[in-house]
């Protein structure tokens, strides 16, 4: 329905999807989705996809305020390019060399997106953004990229709301 409020931490969610949905890879832009059930091919690379990982709320009494935790990840992935096909090693090697260097370069620019610079949109009501680390590989089940790299970033954004009303920013 669309008359009806979002909660705050799903506003945060299309926020950093709008925030990511700018980033462009070797002049290409990187296409942004959320919550991707179905596996990511070579066709669909390179590609960000967004999930909820965990949530959780402090409630301070003192303050009438509860503090929030959303904890999202980040999955990154390219393709190798085409020579990669080869059957030669040589050509194959330095083709999962660039696709190393564009996973690392990718996830390098949504850490900087994220946690750099001016918060664009409802980001802008987030107390910290900050990385997470990367989940362990059977956590998000998220990690595969064939033929391809691929790279799985967690970040906690924290967010204060008014005791009980999870829908208005404090």
């Amino acid at each position: 329905m669309p008359d009806d409020p979002l909660p705050c931490s799903e506003r945060l969610l299309a926020a950093v999807e709008a925030a990511l949905a700018g980033l462009t890879l070797a002049g290409q832009p990187v296409p942004v989705e959320r919550d991707r059930v179905l596996p990511v091919t070579e066709e669909d690379m390179p590609r960000l996809v967004i999930y909820q990982d965990a949530a959780s709320t402090d409630q301070t009494v003192l303050t009438d305020t509860d503090t929030c935790l959303l904890t999202l990840a980040v999955a990154g992935y390219v393709s190798f390019p085409p020579a990669a096909q080869a059957d030669r090693q040589g050509a194959r090697q330095a083709a999962e060399a660039v696709a190393r260097r564009a996973a690392a370069t990718l996830q390098a620019l949504v850490h900087q997106r994220l946690c750099g610079g001016d918060r664009p949109g409802d980001l802008a009501f987030a107390v910290e953004i900050r990385p997470a680390g990367t989940p362990p590989p059977d956590r998000l089940m998220v990690w595969q990229a064939d033929p391809g790299r691929a790279f799985t970033s967690l970040f906690e954004i924290e967010f204060d709301t008014p005791t009980g009303d999870p829908f208005t920013f404090f």
